[in-house]
């Protein structure tokens, strides 16, 4: 049976102004709260409760309103433990517990997800505030959709429901030891999903193919595969972390993997620790990614070879804004490769990106990525010194120019970090002796009718850009 809020007080006397109010109040003393022990749940770990929890579903469903039929909030009491099969959210309904301590345990016979939509066209619930616990070690079936939570939403614009998109709301939830997915959200959008955690889920912690969506503050920890597979468009995701993925599947244990993705704007999202590229941008279009952290990726599980993982990773995508950090902090088995790397025909790629302590180096530019590469790494736009050294090793991404007085003769020596298109600007001064020769590396081609001026004070200058296998001579001036 429902439990009726508490009388809200009802003007006897009701102005024009007052209609809404009064709206608010009559369905507030009409609605309920349906708790699930009224029902006949137990919550005791081992009682079946699913029939007595999708009969308090039932019922608020089934209940009538004055601006709807359906709706009520199914109330889960909190410290218990429900076995349950897979349970059916409805139109309007709310399944809330009391936070952690709320647990839906999945039973060993289930053979999909625990919670799931009705049919595809139910609209404007919510679910929050609750656990769901898998319990992978005694669930029995092979079924492959053993989820946490598992929305499958479709659009209806003839009038038979009442919105085009569905309007869905998961906040606060948390998901553990599911023997596939943590959350897959797949159909329409305009949905909410807020606050959510995956963890110990042998399949993804999150499987996103719903466009226009809002996704943030969501974690995915030690799950089989990806954190994070975002398969649609216009998404918006805020302020999600990955860490410790790919512990079943390390080929792809990516944090955030982002396949055919477009219109995404994505901020605030960490990838730290997981097995395989720290984000993985796979075939996107016209993409936002702002304030991004790869940290240590590349993980390294010492049963399989390594895999060559990256910070960030970009696979025949175009229209990219890219900007954030890319490190490894040299604590796991492995290190991330590269902080960037750009491969296949990815074009028009824009990232600022300070790139510390990886493996190999700054940025892998391969294929034939080549194009509209707008890349500021480091302190790629600044300056190195040269100055007082026999032999010099530029490094494109700690500066871009090189101030050197010469007080000896210099050789410098072929880079090994570059991509399209880049450039390097060398300053050479003669010291008040002169005399003083500087050596090039077989990378460096220089212009025939070049010759530097070694007089006493005299400056040379010589600027290069890489065209992907040499730096080819493209200004400078001698004798200044």
């Amino acid at each position: 049976m429902p439990y009726s809020f508490t009388r809200q007080a009802i003007p006897e006397t009701i102005l024009p102004g007052d209609v809404n109010e009064l709206q608010v109040a009559i369905e507030s003393v009409s609605s309920g709260v349906y708790n699930v022990v009224e029902y006949g749940a137990v919550g005791n770990g081992t009682t079946d409760d699913t029939a007595a929890i999708q009969a308090a579903i039932d019922a608020a469903a089934a209940a009538t309103y004055t601006s709807r039929t359906g709706g009520g909030l199914v109330w889960l009491p909190p410290n218990r433990v429900y076995l349950v099969g897979t349970l059916r959210l409805k139109h309007h309904v709310r399944l809330v517990g009391g936070g952690k301590g709320t647990v839906l345990l999945a039973r060993p016979s289930i053979i999909a997800a625990v919670v799931v939509l009705d049919d595809t066209h139910v609209q404007q619930t919510y679910l929050g505030h609750l656990r769901i616990d898998g319990n992978k070690t005694n669930v029995t079936s092979v079924s492959g959709v053993c989820h946490g939570v598992h929305y499958e939403m479709a659009t209806v614009s003839d009038g038979t429901y009442e919105l085009s998109d569905p309007y869905h709301v998961v906040h606060n939830v948390y998901v553990e030891r599911t023997k596939d997915e943590g959350f897959v959200f797949n159909g329409r959008g305009e949905c909410i999903f807020d606050t959510l955690v995956a963890r110990d889920c042998d399949g993804k912690g999150f499987s996103i193919a719903a466009p226009d969506n809002r996704l943030s503050n969501c974690s995915a920890g030690n799950c089989g595969e990806q954190g994070f597979l975002i398969t649609s468009n216009n998404l918006t995701i805020t302020n999600c972390k990955s860490f410790y993925c790919g512990r079943v599947d390390p080929a792809i244990g990516h944090g955030f993997h982002f396949q055919n993705a477009r219109g995404t704007a994505a901020q605030g999202l960490e990838a730290q620790d997981n097995e395989f590229h720290g984000f993985f941008l796979d075939n996107c279009t016209s993409n936002v990614f702002t304030s991004v952290n790869a940290d240590s990726n590349n993980k390294g599980v010492t049963s399989v070879p390594d895999l060559n993982g990256n910070g960030i990773e970009v696979l025949n995508s175009s229209g990219l804004v890219i900007t954030g950090i890319a490190w490894d902090r040299a604590v796991n088995t492995r290190r991330q490769k590269y902080g960037l790397s750009i491969s296949g025909t990815t074009k028009d790629v824009q990232a600022t990106l300070e790139v510390d302590a990886n493996l190999t180096g700054e940025v892998l530019v391969a294929g034939t990525a080549t194009v509209g590469l707008n890349l500021q790494i480091q302190g790629s736009g600044g300056v190195q010194y040269a100055s007082s050294l026999a032999t010099f090793a530029p490094n494109p991404y700690r500066g871009s120019v090189i101030l050197a007085t010469l007080n000896q003769a210099l050789s410098v020596s072929n880079t090994t970090s570059h991509h399209h298109g880049q450039r390097l600007a060398f300053r050479l001064k003669q010291n008040a002796t002169g005399g003083w020769a500087t050596t090039w590396g077989t990378q460096y081609r220089l212009a025939p009718g070049w010759v530097p001026d070694t007089a006493a004070n005299k400056v040379n200058t010589v600027e290069f850009a890489w065209d992907g296998t040499n730096w080819l001579q493209i200004g400078g001036a001698t004798g200044l």
